[in-house]
């Protein structure tokens, strides 16, 4: 989502609210103003306070670590604004989505006071877990410990890392 203000008076020439409602967004919400389009590729808006349709707009992109993402998220606005067309964002590997899935079942799994060995039988099958000595070496083990720290990592902030674009 971006955050926009009322654009400076040097930047007159700015785009408005009425041109966001031309391009197809509607507000869906008074307090805070927030804007959204329903297109195939769907934006969204937040405005910092009311304003009215012929105020100009800008943009508000804090210089934090977010910043990049933001930065790709801006420009599919604009080529949106500008010519009606803006790409779908990037989506997850179907592999990334399913270990995802598979870390948040884990950090469920380790909430509810489950051992590692009884999550990773409701990840893998209980007939795939060795037993005895076998089992502490195990890379099933270890993966389900990974998966429990993904799923940690993730409840303190780093799911935001979904919103970034993949580095290159």
């Amino acid at each position: 989502m971006l955050i926009g203000d009322s654009a400076p008076d040097e930047f007159s020439e700015s785009l408005s609210l009425a041109d966001l409602a031309d391009a197809g967004f509607n507000q869906i919400q008074a307090e805070p103003p927030y804007w959204t389009n329903k297109s195939r590729t769907p934006h969204r808006v937040s405005l910092t306070r009311a304003l009215d349709g012929a105020t100009p707009l800008a943009l508000l992109l804090p210089i934090d670590s977010d910043l990049p993402a933001r930065l790709v998220a801006a420009s599919r606005l604009w080529r949106l604004l500008s010519s009606g067309l803006a790409e779908p964002p990037g989506t997850l590997t179907t592999q990334r989505r399913a270990r995802l899935v598979d870390s948040l079942r884990a950090l469920d799994g380790r909430h509810s006071g489950a051992s590692i060995r009884q999550i990773a039988a409701g990840l893998f099958g209980a007939n795939n877990l060795p037993s005895g000595r076998d089992w502490q070496v195990h890379d099933l083990r270890s993966r389900t410990r990974r998966l429990i720290d993904t799923g940690v990592s993730m409840m303190r902030g780093g799911y935001r890392a979904l919103l970034r674009p993949a580095s290159t």
